[in-house]
Parts: structure tokens; sequence; C-alpha cells
């Protein structure tokens, strides 16, 4: 028995539904909400295999020691100093107690002036006193001549000079604070004909020397 052509165009439709309704059932379709996801076997992985390292086992050339070059048992290292420069402050005791002390130190100044000729020393030598009164030098260097050098003419009589004090001067002594006014009070050096002009040089060495038999008031 043969169909009819309507009757396969039925047959077909009824299986084309069939198909989907299938397809729309597959958990793992679209209505699923997921993706088909091959899975991949992994690759075959065989046992690693480590080479021993090769060693060069030739011979090596041979060091040979030897012994360093023998020194004189005696070595002299000889350095030799350029000229020294150095700026000196006496800072002396105005009162009477020290009137001895300081006859003795004008005695001795030309022992210290001939040590530093001998040494070679570029020297500069000023002196100023403890007192911080009104009426005392409050850090200013004093003397007719204020700076002694290696030029100056009797160093030693100038230095006596500018040590010998009249026997009524005030007892009220501050060394320290002299010291510092001399050598930072600007207003002491600013210019020329101030009484510590041109007394700290650029490169000297600095040398304060205090003489005095009392503490600092």
């Amino acid at each position: 028995m043969v169909a009819s052509p309507l009757v396969r165009g039925d047959l077909f439709s009824i299986a084309l539904c069939s198909a989907l309704a299938l397809a729309c059932n597959d958990p793992a379709g679209p209505v699923a909400g997921r993706k088909v996801e091959p899975r991949v076997a992994p690759p075959p992985i065989g046992r690693a295999q480590i080479a021993p390292p090769l060693i060069d086992r030739s011979d090596t050339s041979r060091v040979v020691l030897r012994d360093p070059t023998s020194l004189a048992s005696t070595q002299v290292d000889l350095y030799r100093q350029a000229d020294g420069v150095v700026d000196i402050l006496w800072i002396v005791d105005t009162t009477g107690s020290m009137e001895n002390q300081r006859r003795s130190l004008a005695g001795n100044f030309d022992r210290f002036i001939q040590t530093l000729v001998r040494l070679n020393t570029r020297f500069q030598i000023g002196v100023t006193t403890g007192d911080m009164s009104s009426t005392g030098e409050r850090g200013a260097l004093r003397g007719r001549v204020k700076i002694i050098d290696n030029d100056t003419p009797d160093p030693r009589e100038v230095f006596r000079e500018n040590t010998t004090f009249p026997g009524s001067r005030k007892r009220w002594l501050q060394a320290l604070r002299a010291m510092e006014r001399s050598l930072t009070d600007r207003s002491l050096a600013d210019a020329p004909g101030k009484p510590n002009y041109g007394f700290l040089r650029p490169g000297a060495a600095l040398a304060v020397i205090a003489v005095t038999d009392g503490d600092d008031e």
C-alpha cells in the first residue's frame, strides 16, 4: 500500500516535532543555562631523566707561589708639615692678687715668642681681660698695638704694656663671657679701626689662654 503525499508530509512533521521536543528537554542544552564543555584528557607524562654534569678532569697548570720581596728591618717615614698659622688670644686677670703672676708672664714672654719663631709659626697675639663691666674691655683687644705678630718691634715690651693694669681695676670678672664676645661679636671686628679687626684669620688655628686665679662671676 502506497501512502498519499499528504500522509507522507504528516509523518515528516511528526518526526520533526519529536526531534525538537527531545532537543528542548536536553539538560545540557540552552534551556538548562549551561554550555557544553568538551573533556580534554591530560597528556601522558613520562619520568624525567637528569644527566650527570660533565666534568673536565684534564690537568690544570700549576700555580707557583713566590716569597715577597724582602724589606729592610728598619723603615723611616718622613712627614714634613707646612708652617703653622695660629691666632692666640690671652685673657688676663686684672685683679691685684694676680699682679706678680702678670709680671712673671711678661718676663717669660720672650721664651714664648722664641718657641713660636723656632717652629716657623706665623702668629698673631691679642690680649683682653675678663672685665665685662661697663668700663672694662668687654672682649676688646687692648693696648696701643692690639695685635702682636712676627713683624712687631719689641714684642715683649708691647705684651708687658698690654698686661699691665692700674690697681683700681674692678673685680667683676667673666673670662668665658669675654672670650665669647671677643671671638664672635662682629661689632668689635667688622671694620678697620675696630679693636679686634684682622685678629681672626681664615684657615688659622685658634688658641685661647686664660690667666686667672678665680672662677667666673
